[in-house]
């Protein structure tokens, strides 16, 4: 069934929905889940735990390198894991999500599919309609990364750039949903939501222990929700005894969510205009998922962090260091780390835990971006 995250209102998936009728406010799937058989490639691994009532359509995500980062875990005397999600078969987390969504998309017999992206979900949802079958009409920014372009070209998607911003894009979106399309939006689709939260399933299997704290950049917050009640799960299920403080990062002139978390709302609101930020892909002013992101950050004892542009490209280097290269908004939670390790800043934390970063995106997917915005301006 679908459930409200706010109101708590039950629906029928007979029919697809979005959101809720009542409150207007984001759906969750919930169903019985059991322990996974880790059968099959790709999320199938997980398919007791998932929503899809046949076989899952798959690329081979998931199953991403949980990297020991030695250097960093020797600067910040803590013992640091990189969760590598930017080896998923279009460089992004996404494609988890992506391949349940549109598993969906066919179960309930739809042939079009939209969406509106900032990129990485573009060309994750473009390469499963490409596997199934699907006519996917994609809304981007105008200045979305050449390279998040070429991957939605290849796939063979239909792309229109909208002159705006990601939300003049999700006014777009939701026109084509109106008319019948699938809406497999990374923050609105509950059935991508339930795709995502086999990150929490895949450390589970991956550590012999929970880490103390989990470290992920936020968009719409889906991510952390996601993962979130992945971990909920799995700790019902017996695979982990423990849930790790669950800390969100966003780029210092774009953090909606974080913002709402330090004034205790459980709402975020809109920036003010004019933000930028090298982080492209997490440039979201009316994140989807923000009352369920702030409500994981609370329920785990976790917190924001946020970070400028000029950490976010030291960070890059960092990781880079350790042999992982990550986008942008993928060097968030480093950057974020970098600074609660700092004694001087208003909130730290103590050397010696045991934390995952979340690396979501591929640094190949935004190098002239990169080279455009930060680097060069970094060496200046």
């Amino acid at each position: 069934m679908f459930k409200c995250t706010r109101c708590g209102e039950e629906y029928s998936e007979e029919e697809m929905m979005y959101k809720c009728k009542k409150c207007d406010s984001l759906l969750k799937v919930e169903r019985e889940v059991k322990k996974p058989k880790l059968e099959g490639m790709g999320i199938r691994k997980y398919k007791e735990a998932l929503s899809a009532d046949s076989e899952i359509i798959t690329l081979g995500e998931g199953s991403t390198p949980l990297c020991y980062a030695e250097k960093l875990s020797l600067e910040y005397n803590s013992e640091v894991h990189l969760k590598y999600e930017g080896l998923n078969p279009t460089g992004a987390f996404k494609d988890r999500g992506s391949a349940l969504a549109v598993t969906k998309a066919l179960e309930y017999g739809y042939r079009e599919v939209t969406l509106a992206s900032t990129g990485n979900m573009a060309a994750s949802v473009a390469a499963y309609c490409a596997k199934a079958r699907l006519k996917p009409k994609i809304f981007i920014p105008h200045d979305t990364p050449v390279g998040k372009i070429a991957q939605v070209i290849a796939y063979g998607g239909e792309l229109v750039k909208v002159k705006g911003s990601f939300q003049d894009c999700m006014q777009e979106a939701w026109i084509e949903a109106g008319g019948g399309s699938y809406l497999a939006e990374t923050g609105l689709n509950p059935y991508y939501l339930d795709g995502e939260k086999t990150v929490a399933y895949e450390l589970a299997y991956q550590m012999d222990e929970m880490p103390d704290m989990l470290i992920a950049p936020m968009g719409t917050g889906g991510l952390l929700s996601s993962i979130y009640w992945g971990f909920l799960e799995c700790k019902e299920l017996g695979l982990i005894d423990k849930i790790p403080t669950l800390i969100g990062t966003q780029a210092k002139y774009c953090s909606p969510i974080i913002d709402a978390f330090n004034e205790k709302h459980k709402r975020p609101r809109e920036p003010s205009s004019g933000f930028r930020t090298v982080a492209s892909s997490i440039q979201v002013k009316t994140p989807f998922n923000g009352h369920t992101a702030i409500e994981a950050m609370v329920e785990t004892d976790g917190f924001g962090v946020k970070a400028s542009d000029k950490r976010i490209i030291e960070a890059i280097f960092e990781m880079g260091k350790e042999g992982v290269f990550g986008e942008p908004a993928s060097a968030l939670p480093l950057a974020a780390l970098k600074k609660l390790i700092d004694p001087t800043v208003d909130r730290n934390i103590d050397e010696g835990q045991s934390i995952v970063l979340l690396v979501t995106g591929n640094g190949l997917k935004e190098s002239e971006l990169m080279v455009e915005k930060g680097i060069m301006q970094l060496e200046e």
